[in-house]
């Protein structure tokens, strides 16, 4: 299909579900992509965007299975909320070097893509952005990110490792979770802030905590079956509740100095863990804190105080 030579924008929802449109020549005029503009076209596999394009519009190419690649002009510098999710034949990101952010569920379920380099330039990626994406197996991260948003790469299960960058503050909710592969995670001691479930259901087998973590957040590594060791730092106040739920690999931790609190279950079914050393800070010890911790031996001390 070949449009008018004069036309300068595509509407909201004008292609959408015209699922036997296989290609399309957008004209140079054309400057923007509405909303959903292309969304459901599942048989779409050529489209030229001109050059003189400065803006394509949320979910605008959504669900497009059948485009493989496409070439983002110069001039548009935000991926929008949901443009390319469910593109399951993008074996590669679609970018180009003056983009900046990458919008809310951007690549989620784009299952073809097995690597992301996410470029120097962008600072911003958005909620769920690479959600069920279940081929992708590398990752690299822009050393300009100050943090991870919530649900970021929950549900790629072929992910193996990760590496967070310096500049990183914040992990969000479920970041990782569910990424049933992941084993190796490296955490700067920049972070601050990791969300509930953010390694949730992953396999790593041991991890070092930033210096700079004041709290382990609820379900953060629960059912983590795989996970043998675990370091936690100094400047940790509370282990809050389901912390490590169903870590049945877990064999010793050491509590320092500074943890107050332990929440509920948050050893809860820990059935490998033999040996916990608690300090001398620890004020409270929630309701199942370390039920069915079949294989830790009884410590009177503790017995007398508190009960898990």
């Amino acid at each position: 299909m070949t449009l008018s030579k004069n036309l300068s924008s595509i509407g909201h929802d004008i292609f959408k579900g015209c699922e036997n449109l296989k290609g399309i020549v957008l004209p140079e005029s054309v400057t923007s992509i509405g909303e959903n503009a292309f969304l459901g076209c599942a048989k779409l596999t050529d489209v030229d965007l001109p050059k003189n394009l400065t803006d394509i519009g949320n979910y605008a190419f959504s669900g497009c299975k059948s485009l493989t690649k496409l070439t983002i002009p110069d001039g548009v510098t935000e991926i929008s909320d949901g443009t390319f999710s469910g593109c399951t034949g993008f074996t590669n990101l679609p970018m180009n070097d003056k983009i900046t952010s990458i919008g809310k569920n951007a690549f989620s379920m784009c299952d073809g893509l097995k690597s992301v380099k996410i470029p120097s330039n962008i600072t911003s990626i958005g909620e769920y952005a690479f959600y069920q994406c279940g081929s992708l197996e590398n990752v690299v991260l822009s050393d300009s990110l100050t943090s991870l948003s919530k649900g970021l790469f929950m549900y790629c299960t072929a992910l193996k490792k990760i590496t967070i960058p310096e500049g990183v503050t914040e992990i969000g909710v479920g970041a990782f979770s569910q990424c049933k592969n992941l084993s190796s995670i490296t955490i700067p001691d920049s972070e601050e802030t990791i969300g509930n479930g953010a390694f949730r259901e992953t396999a790593i087998a041991g991890i070092r905590l930033p210096a700079n973590l004041t709290s382990i957040a609820g379900w953060v590594f629960e059912q983590c079956t795989s996970l043998k060791t675990i370091t936690i730092p100094d400047s940790v106040k509370s282990i809050d509740e389901n912390a490590f739920y169903h870590c049945t690999a877990l064999q010793s931790v050491v509590f320092p100095g500074n943890v107050e609190s332990i929440g509920s279950r948050a050893f809860f079914e820990c059935s490998g863990l033999e040996g916990v050393k608690f300090s001398e800070g620890v004020k409270t010890i929630a309701d199942h804190a370390f039920y069915g911790c079949t294989s830790m031996k009884k410590n009177t001390a503790c017995r007398q105080h508190y009960d898990y």
